[in-house]
């Protein structure tokens, strides 16, 4: 009596919805853009709170970009379970910012900024919701017991262009970061290449940043112009605010040729004949200006405690 042939059914290859499709995709959007700002902060060496930045920013979204792919695209189970885990992690995070700086706005009678609350939602929502779909992904294909026929690292043609279109953003993303940052110091450069805004009419200015958003620039300008720029910086950042005045005795601020390395330059600039003013933020952050009425040169000086 012959044996009954055995048959094994094949695993029906499972597929991701549409949904998970686009979500997985926004989330390796983000993470190549984050990873790119993150590969650019790597780049300011002077700047050790921006490389410290780049280190805390680059690898975790460029883990889980790699494993979201792999889980999504590739239908990997064990991707798929990482892809979860980090997704979930980035996505709380930034949904625990979102809500910490909600509350401090409230407490203070205010509502928060939209400037700060679209992109947090937008960068945190999707995380979050990819996270609980590639879940089900995941249990999904352990429970069909998928396993690719070739289990070997190959791209296809479609995947090897969506690989150089990958790599061709990142690496715009990171050169534009980089140049938008600016040079570490710069002399004789126009208004439009400061690194902070300065009055329309301002010239030849000259500037050095320092770590953790200390800069130090001076420019020239009209003694108008400085007094309408000096309100419209301390209404944009001062909590504690000294007014535009005349100055009384010396008004001493920090010389940008001073933070460059290896100058010589004196550390300070004095001004007897002129305007000052300053503003603060929580003890913490600081700035400070005045304006030479004998040069028509004006100072300025932003720092940390």
């Amino acid at each position: 009596m012959s044996k009954p042939i055995e048959t094994h059914a094949m695993s029906a290859e499972p597929r991701p919805g549409r949904l998970h499709v686009v979500l997985s995709i926004v989330v390796i959007g983000q993470c190549i853009f984050v990873f790119s700002a993150g590969i650019a902060c790597l780049a300011m060496t002077w700047d050790p709170c921006a490389m410290f930045s780049g280190v805390l920013l680059a690898p975790l979204p460029g883990f889980l970009g790699i494993v979201r792919y792999a889980a999504t695209f590739r239908k990997h189970a064990a991707s798929a379970r990482m892809a979860t885990i980090f997704a979930l992690i980035l996505g709380s995070l930034v949904a625990f910012m979102l809500v910490v700086a909600t509350i401090e706005f409230l407490a203070g009678g205010e509502l928060p900024p939209t400037a700060l609350v679209f992109p947090l939602t937008v960068y945190a929502a999707p995380h979050l919701w990819n996270g609980f779909l590639n879940r089900r992904w995941r249990d999904e294909l352990v429970k069909s017991g998928y396993e690719r026929a070739d289990r070997r690292f190959r791209l296809s043609m479609r995947e090897l262009l969506a690989a150089i279109g990958v790599v061709g953003v990142f690496l715009g993303l990171t050169t534009y970061f980089v140049r938008e940052e600016g040079p570490q110091y710069a002399v004789a450069v126009s208004a439009d290449e400061a690194p902070i805004d300065l009055p329309k009419n301002a010239t030849d200015v000259a500037y050095c940043k320092g770590g953790g958003g200390i800069i130090a620039i001076e420019f020239a300008t009209t003694e108008e112009a400085f007094r309408d720029w000096a309100i419209q910086v301390q209404e944009r950042y001062g909590e504690e605010v000294i007014a535009v005045a005349e100055i009384a005795n010396a008004c001493r601020i920090r010389n940008y040729e001073s933070m460059i390395a290896n100058s010589s330059a004196p550390l300070e600039v004095i001004v007897t004949n002129g305007l000052q003013f300053s503003w603060e933020v929580d003890d913490d952050i600081f700035g400070h200006g005045c304006f030479d009425r004998t040069t028509g040169r004006a100072y300025y000086y932003k720092f940390s405690r």
